[in-house]
């Protein structure tokens, strides 16, 4: 009982001390559950599938997805849909800590002394962007891997050991091992090694998992840089800067003036000089990291730079923050600023519900679909779809559609093709045109042979990886060097393959 009262004297205090930052998470958080209400995602799905094969008897799982999202929702599934909508509030919540926090660590090391509460205001302001707001949450680990990854600098930037929370913001999205790098800046050798060990250790269990499930550590993390990267290079897109003006919006524009001004203040040469600007600098670098690691990618989505929403916030809360500190007349008209940042917010809270609305019918033919394969009694059949995750997600009876569809069809397999592509469709309209029809909707075909009821090819559990022999994939990223031979060797060794 006393432990609760001080919980809730607690959570009061902060409430009464931060009283906009929570209007704004209040606000955010609604919007989040409102947009997975109203729009189920790809990949939100597939998050929600694993975590009921891990923990409910689900019967759907892919090897490519890290973990985290899929083990904080498992936990709860017994909630049903609810455990969706607690694992959102849940990330929110992190996020508006993670928020805070970095305010707190990054503008103190940057010397920059400003209110407390009006400084975690203006930096929870400018991350939760337009951009922020409708990519947090939909696809399922964007925001998770963010919050994780300011907990990850804001250690490292204060000489604190920082690999656990790099370990977290890993599990929870793959490409964020290309941070690994800076645990040089950590200090001296040993809390680097410190470092690398307790990353290590963070995210052990689930490559033991893999290992034990698959007969390789690296089974997942291969499956993942395969599907996203190595198998995709055929599709190379180039860099679109269209993407970052996407991520930061009008707010690029403060943003360059906040660089502007710690440029301007990396001129002045004094015996501190490192001390003074390693944030900024490594703000730099992590700004560098960000859109390299989108540059290599081949397949480019505005998605892929989600993280560049920490600097553009930190820069352009230092500009804002800069301009009411050297000018006295704006300091009179601090609170006026507060209102027009929050009016500012108000205005994105709605231009953003709007754009949800506007799409809030586009999912509902995969559950029409799943609703037709009820009707029709076919809950227990094999269903191939190029659309499968998201009608599965309903039904867990729809697996990816492979070639020769005529074959399919022989073999007692029923098709699902919606009027709309995906990046992975193979099948020519011909080809689709071609197959026996057993119920077409205005947004759906199901296609399948005449007895389908009574011999239709049985449902099954899905678990299968991505690539079929991961040692030999490892090693032949390395051909190019003479390297494939030795490398398909050590990966064989540690996974106890002769």
């Amino acid at each position: 009982m006393i432990i609760a009262k001080k919980i809730v004297k607690r959570i009061s205090n902060f409430f009464r001390e931060n009283k906009l930052v929570c209007v704004l998470f209040i606000l955010s958080t609604l919007f989040y559950i409102y947009q997975h209400y109203s729009y189920l995602s790809w990949d939100f799905s597939a998050y929600v599938l694993n975590s009921r094969y891990l923990f409910s008897d689900g019967t759907y799982f892919e090897s490519q997805r890290p973990p985290l999202a899929t083990l904080i929702i498992g936990t709860f599934i017994f909630l049903g849909k609810g455990a969706e909508y607690l694992y959102i509030i849940m990330v929110s919540s992190l996020f508006l800590y993670t928020s805070m926090k970095s305010a707190d660590s990054f503008f103190r090391l940057a010397n920059l002394n400003f209110d407390r509460e009006f400084a975690r205001f203006v930096f929870y302001f400018f991350s939760l962007s337009i951009f922020s707001l409708l990519l947090g949450l939909k696809e399922g680990t964007e925001l998770l891997t963010l919050a994780f990854l300011e907990l990850f600098l804001v250690q490292l930037f204060e000489g604190k050991i920082s690999g656990a929370y790099l370990g977290l913001a890993f599990l929870a999205r793959y490409q964020t091992i290309i941070f690994f790098p800076l645990l040089i800046f950590s200090g001296y050798f040993k809390k680097i090694l410190k470092n690398v060990f307790i990353f290590i250790l963070i995210i052990f269990p689930w490559f033991l998992l893999t290992f034990v499930s698959y007969g390789n550590w690296f089974t997942s993390f291969v499956d993942g840089y395969a599907q996203n990267v190595a198998l995709r290079e055929s599709g190379f897109m180039p860099f679109d800067f269209n993407d970052v003006v996407k991520v930061g919006g009008v707010y690029l524009i403060t943003a360059f003036f906040g660089i502007v001004i710690f440029l301007l203040r990396m001129r002045k040469i004094s015996r501190d000089w490192w001390k003074e600007n390693k944030v900024i600098i490594l703000m730099f670098i992590v700004s560098f990291i960000i859109i390299y690691s989108y540059y290599i990618v081949p397949f480019k989505f505005a998605r892929y730079l989600f993280n560049l929403i920490l600097p553009i916030a930190f820069f352009s809360s230092v500009f804002i923050l800069t301009l009411i500190k050297e000018f006295k007349r704006l300091k009179i008209y601090k609170n006026y600023i507060f209102l027009l940042l929050f009016f500012i917010f108000i205005v994105t809270i709605i231009i953003t519900t709007g754009r949800v609305y506007y799409e809030r019918n586009s999912m509902d033919k995969f559950f029409d679909a799943a609703q037709d394969i009820k009707r029709f009694e076919i809950g227990d059949c094999e269903i191939l779809s190029p659309h499968w995750v998201p009608v599965s997600y309903f039904t867990e009876n729809v697996y990816p559609l492979g070639e020769n569809l005529p074959y399919l069809i022989e073999k007692n397999k029923m098709i699902l093709i919606f009027n709309e592509e995906t990046l992975d469709d193979s099948s020519t309209e011909s080809e689709i045109s071609s197959l026996p029809v057993f119920y077409r909707s205005d947004e759906y075909t199901f296609y399948a042979g005449q007895d389908i009821n009574e011999n239709c090819s049985k449902k099954y559990i899905y678990n299968r990886t991505y690539v079929k022999e991961h040692c030999k994939f490892i090693s032949e990223r390395f051909a190019m060097l003479g390297l494939d031979s030795l490398i398909q060797k050590i990966c064989e060794s540690i996974n106890l393959r002769s």
